[in-house]
């Protein structure tokens, strides 16, 4: 991978950086649509004991959440992210999104990962699959596949990851007219690294940075935006 095709980002570096704001509007979104990351039936047989992890992370993420709001009554709203530096790879190819997210955080949670091409050969663009594929190769996440996720579950699931986890969530969008983003697409995946202690934005990293003009490789949206485009998690 060259230099020029890796960013990184400090996810900690201070308050006031933080709180940068970013444009959520594109005059005239580019349209990706090769680049797609489909969502199959694969995933959706469950055996009893990865039943049970779901339940038991759910769980633990409504009880965090609950203690975290009553906590940040009346305080200011903050920025909770995963700890640390983040690489995002660029993706190398139009449909390789599945795959330079799985790299991503595959390279923050246990810094090795196979390369984008074997990725792709496993995955083969079935959001649905990554749960699987990452959890066999960490285990400081049980990663749990959601579909269509209220706002709430996403925020929730997006704090749970970052505070109690400290990993990024996935994330599939699905936006044809390109409002509101960078681009159009008929399903992408991103990354979700941080989000508002109020819910108010969800701070995202994308693999399209600088492979599609006008989007970078990091950068902060609106919850409400967001989630009406998201139609699933992976978390």
């Amino acid at each position: 991978m060259k230099t020029s095709m890796i960013k990184k980002i400090a996810i900690c570096i201070s308050a006031s950086a933080m709180l940068t704001s970013f444009s959520a509007t594109m005059a005239s979104a580019a349209s990706v649509g090769g680049n797609y990351a489909k969502v199959s039936n694969s995933a959706s047989v469950v055996s009893k004991a990865n039943k049970s992890k779901i339940a038991a992370k759910t769980a633990a993420a409504a009880k965090a959440d609950a203690a975290a709001a009553k906590a940040n009554a009346g305080k200011a709203a903050y920025w909770i992210t995963i700890p640390g530096t983040f690489t995002m790879y660029q993706q190398e190819k139009d449909n390789y999104c599945c795959d330079a997210c799985i790299k991503s955080v595959l390279m923050y949670t246990v810094n090795t990962s196979p390369s984008q091409a074997t990725i792709h050969s496993n995955i083969n663009l079935d959001f649905s699959k990554i749960p699987a594929y990452v959890n066999a190769r960490e285990s400081q996440c049980y990663y749990v596949l959601v579909n269509g996720p209220s706002k709430s579950t996403l925020t929730s699931h997006i704090k749970s990851d970052c505070q109690t986890w400290k990993v990024p969530a996935f994330l599939r969008i699905y936006n044809t007219s390109g409002s509101n983003w960078y681009y159009a697409t008929a399903g992408h995946c991103i990354i979700a690294n941080g989000v508002m202690s109020d819910d108010s934005q969800i701070q995202l990293s994308d693999p399209l940075g600088g492979r599609v003009s006008g989007c970078p490789y990091f950068y902060k949206k609106n919850t409400s935006i967001v989630s009406g485009i998201t139609t699933h998690m992976c978390w």
